[in-house]
């Protein structure tokens, strides 16, 4: 009796020495797969931000040109007024008796100089514009890359197989 009560013994410690390391190696993989799930998901949040923070950049500075663009056609539109008000002054001067060449050549010398200027202030509105498209086609590039790495980050965390390929290609 004595020798089957020992070999039981026996056989139920070795039992419970297996179990016990079964169980910490199942706990291992799980701190483990938990450490790493917490720097995926610290990875995917530093990656949201600076998606955000870029695109947020880039739209002041897209807003910032179209402000200036904005401005710059206001002022174009207003030397436009100017010429067509100069215009009608000089016709004015023009048929009147007694004529004032003085006034007409002063002002034909202000209209020459106003011409210039909405030649240098379309030059300037086109290159605005340009760079407002271009800084438009930026901003949306941007956010189309930002809402796919947010929607590729959101489904690698719904799906497990996913998270499961990405964390065995992490390692």
């Amino acid at each position: 009796m004595f020798g089957y009560s020992a070999v039981a013994t026996a056989l139920l410690m070795l039992g419970a020495a297996s179990l016990a390391q079964a169980q910490q190696a199942t706990s291992d993989t799980a701190g483990r797969d938990s450490t790493h799930a917490m720097r995926v998901r610290a990875r995917d949040e530093r990656t949201i931000t600076t998606d955000t923070v870029r695109l947020h950049r880039e739209m002041a500075i897209r807003d910032s040109a179209r402000t200036l663009l904005d401005q710059d056609q206001a002022q174009t539109h207003a030397t436009g007024k100017q010429i067509d008000s100069l215009k009608a002054v000089l016709d004015r001067e023009r048929k009147a008796t007694p004529r004032d060449t003085v006034a007409i050549n002063r002002n034909l010398a202000a209209l020459t100089g106003l011409r210039q200027k909405l030649d240098r202030d379309l030059d300037r509105d086109r290159r605005v514009k340009t760079r407002v498209d271009s800084l438009d086609t930026r901003v949306r590039k941007e956010s189309e890359a930002a809402i796919d790495a947010h929607q590729n980050i959101k489904e690698s965390r719904t799906t497990p197989q996913a998270h499961a390929a990405a964390s065995k290609t992490h390692r």
